[in-house]
């Protein structure tokens, strides 16, 4: 998987993807294989913004159907099934513990659990029996706090305990559909920012791109393009029409911390007044999990907080009365923005689901298609309608979608900081320290990575990139100031 600008410049595809988050990524492997030619450009990195800020869970979202979401269950709950087949390396099951308070309350979440069982009746097929995922099951108090002791402070009637699913790496995942996409012939690019657009008789024709590390322009033409931008949607769209666009996003904020491991092999759904909270393992340490408010500043602007991070952990201790506060010393945090579509419902209630919207419909360019709100379980089937209606425009022919079915190619990431930096600048387009440290390995998520791996992985890419000294410096401060609860600005570019 190679950059190359020059490629992009010098074509004209069958279809332009604008954002390379996991929506975005889905779109530009199916529309690869089945066929079509294919562009993708992000103005960051791959997945540096919504994609990596999730719980990690591949989940059908059991409290969406308190709200009567049973479609948007049901298609998460099938395209969980989906990632497990075509990603087992990267997605496993999970078992979750979800205390209840009361009889009442635990008549209540049973029978949820039993829709959620039947909404996934097929979620066994074609796996192998090691794979297999249980209904849910009743333990008692006792049960629940053997199973894990991390509970013994809370007062609990009993537990519920059901299966889900869990990423291991939502960034590695993203990386392996491009990996996929550019197999199949599509250009890709990061560091690749949409400036604005070329319109003529009702039709965008090229996109104006500015490389963020050389500051060049060119354009980029399409015969369409899809919008998938994340919470940046409907600002991009403010570039491509006339008018007020059609569509508006409202954005949530949610954040999470990294704290040393308090559960074992089970997740924990911790129910709370007005929301829920999530206790994951991952990577031998705890994801705690999640808030969700709204966010009406500009995208660009989200950071982590520190009143935030100690909201979420006083949260933590109200749900978890045994932690004592030495136990949640916050190794990690940050924070992620949820494109919504416009409801006028509270974040938390708002629906999760997805819309593909064709523009010419809403008096937009007619070959202008948006991949808008959604979740990271459902974006493999968002992007299928997507190149649904991408073929549509073009009014042509093309293969039956097949991603579903077709096992993603997956690199093992090299133990040794080395060969695993190099790896990734050679064969995965890191340009910066921290596309390498966060999104291409996991050393910077875990707390501060140690000096002696920071150097060598900047080192590793000054070799391979010619970087100057002033510029192995401002990267080695970008780490820094990443682990200050992200208060770097995410969106400056790599060194030149």
């Amino acid at each position: 998987m190679k950059r190359d600008l020059t490629a992009l410049a010098q074509t004209t595809f069958d279809v332009v993807v604008i954002g390379g988050g996991i929506t975005g990524v889905c779109i530009a492997r199916d529309a690869a294989r089945r066929g079509l030619s294919v562009a993708l450009v992000e103005r960051r990195d791959f997945s540096s913004g919504t994609s990596s800020g999730t719980t990690r869970l591949v989940h059908g979202g059991l409290r969406y159907l308190a709200t009567g979401q049973y479609t948007l269950v049901r298609e998460s709950l099938r395209e969980r099934r989906a990632w497990l087949r075509i990603a087992p390396q990267l997605v496993r099951p999970l078992s979750f513990v979800l205390p209840t308070r009361s009889l009442r309350e635990e008549l209540y979440l049973r029978a949820g659990l039993s829709l959620y069982d039947g909404l996934s009746f097929d979620r066994n097929r074609g796996m192998p029996d090691s794979e297999h995922m249980h209904g849910h099951r009743r333990v008692s108090s006792d049960e629940a706090r053997e199973l894990e002791p991390v509970l013994k402070g809370r007062a609990m009637y009993g537990a519920l305990v059901y299966s889900d699913a869990q990423m291991l790496s939502p960034e590695r995942l993203a990386i392996a559909c491009l990996q996929d996409a550019a197999a199949h012939g599509a250009q890709v690019a990061n560091y690749a920012e949409v400036t604005s657009f070329n319109v003529a008789d009702g039709a965008l024709h090229s996109a104006m791109v500015r490389c963020a590390i050389s500051g060049d322009t060119f354009d980029v033409r399409g015969r369409t393009f899809v919008n998938a931008a994340g919470p940046w949607s409907d600002v991009l769209l403010d570039a491509a029409m006339d008018g007020e666009p059609s569509h508006r996003l409202q954005r949530s904020k949610g954040i999470h911390i990294v704290i040393r491991s308090v559960v074992g092999m089970h997740a924990l759904t911790l129910p709370m007044p007005g929301s829920h909270l999530f206790v994951v393992p991952w990577q031998g340490q705890s994801l705690i999990g999640t808030t969700d408010t709204p966010f009406n500043d500009d995208p660009d602007a989200l950071r982590v907080k520190s009143d935030e991070v100690d909201l979420l952990v006083d949260t933590l201790r109200q749900g978890l009365p045994s932690l004592a506060a030495g136990d949640i010393d916050v190794r990690d945090a940050y924070a992620g923005l949820r494109p919504l579509l416009a409801s006028g419902k509270n974040t938390y209630k708002a629906s999760r689901r997805a819309e593909v919207v064709r523009h010419d419909r809403f008096g937009g360019p007619r070959n202008l298609v948006s991949a808008l709100g959604g979740k990271w379980t459902t974006s493999r089937h968002t992007a299928e309608l997507a190149v649904n209606q991408v073929a549509d425009v073009l009014d042509e022919r093309v293969r039956t979608c097949d991603t579903a079915d077709s096992p993603l190619p997956i690199e093992p990431v090299a133990t040794d900081v080395r060969a695993a930096t190099h790896f990734a600048v050679t064969e995965e387009m890191a340009l910066a320290l921290t596309d390498v440290l966060e999104r291409r390995t996991s050393l910077g998520l875990m707390g501060p990575p140690a000096p002696e791996v920071v150097d060598e992985a900047a080192n590793t890419m000054q070799q391979l990139l010619g970087w100057s000294e002033s510029s192995v410096a401002a990267e080695r401060a970008r780490v820094v100031a990443r682990q200050d609860w992200r208060v770097a600005d995410p969106s400056s570019a790599p060194a030149a």
